[in-house]
């Protein structure tokens, strides 16, 4: 005996009830409750950085600065250095669970450095938003 729509048995939302039918139909019914209950989620929207841009950093002057994520619909996961470096004498600091990094120190050296800061969040059954910005700090 198979499984065949009727009012006997509630399975999903379906009323089933025990008849004679072919396992095509079963898998027919199943295919139907998935696709009716996964409902197709719009990509999420890449991350956002602030500041839009870096302060001037001042030679052997103490430094600090703030790089925010923006438009995170999760917790930020990590935010790093991806591609280039900082001046040297700045370090780049990030607090796990903020959502924020820090630039600190002290610049040695007088010049533009351009780097790209990289930022992901945790998925919840998806993947996660990523992002990227690049900035210039300039140390005069």
């Amino acid at each position: 005996m198979g499984w065949k729509i009727g009012t006997n048995h509630i399975i999903g939302g379906v009323y089933f009830m025990k008849k004679r039918t072919s396992w095509w139909g079963i898998g027919l019914i199943i295919i139907w409750g998935l696709l009716v209950g996964c409902q197709a989620r719009e990509p999420l929207p890449p991350l956002g950085f602030q500041p839009e841009s870096l302060l001037v950093a001042q030679v052997r002057a103490d430094y600090r600065t703030m790089i925010h994520v923006t438009d995170n619909e999760t917790p930020v996961a990590s935010i790093e250095i991806k591609e280039g470096e900082l001046p040297p004498g700045l370090r780049f600091e990030y607090e796990l669970g903020t959502g924020s990094a820090a630039i600190v120190g002290r610049p040695t050296q007088i010049g533009r450095y351009t780097f790209t800061v990289r930022a992901w969040c945790l998925g919840t059954n998806v993947s996660g938003q990523v992002g990227e910005k690049e900035y210039e700090l300039v140390v005069e």
